[in-house]
């Protein structure tokens, strides 16, 4: 009942600002929220119909606890959770044994340390970020200049007009 309150004031309230702005446009939105309001409201009382006689909800809802249901009978009987659980828990541990008897993670830290060292010191060596920073800008200035539009010089007074000017700003002489 509220939704059709809410309605009838939504309705009201631009019904009253096109009759106030006496504008065709404000009329016609009005028509249009209620036309629009209309159809909806008819597809939600439709939607209710069909789920009363069919009881869609309420089968869905048993269909989902009778899943729920089986599963943990499932899970209890075979116990698949705690039996993932050990799983985990010892693949784990078995990774931690791994890494404390080979020392995994601790070299390849310093491998990484290693290796990030030696690329600071060739790059310094070598300016190669330096060069690289370099080689890109001036591909960017390459670029630029040759992408961007250009301005033309007018042949009768030499002024610099825009790139789409057809005459010159300055003395109407055509391009």
């Amino acid at each position: 009942m509220s939704n059709n309150n809410n309605n009838q004031s939504a309705w009201a309230g631009l019904a009253k600002m096109a009759q106030t702005s006496g504008t065709a446009m404000a009329i016609q939105g009005a028509r249009i929220y209620q036309n629009n309001r209309e159809v909806i409201d008819k597809n939600v009382a439709r939607a209710k119909e069909f789920n009363e006689k069919h009881q869609i909800v309420e089968k869905t809802k048993a269909g989902v606890q009778e899943a729920n249901n089986r599963w943990k009978t499932f899970d209890e009987n075979h116990r698949v959770t705690e039996r993932t659980k050990a799983g985990m828990q010892e693949v784990g541990a078995r990774a931690r044994a791994f890494d404390e008897k080979h020392k995994v993670v601790e070299k390849t830290k310093a491998g990484m340390q290693e290796a990030g060292a030696r690329l600071k010191a060739f790059d310094e060596k070598h300016r190669v970020s330096e060069k690289t920073a370099q080689g890109i800008n001036k591909a960017s200035d390459y670029l630029t200049s040759k992408l961007a539009p250009k301005q033309w010089s007018c042949k009768a007074c030499t002024y610099d007009n825009a790139p789409e000017a057809a005459a010159c700003a300055m003395c109407q002489t055509a391009r």
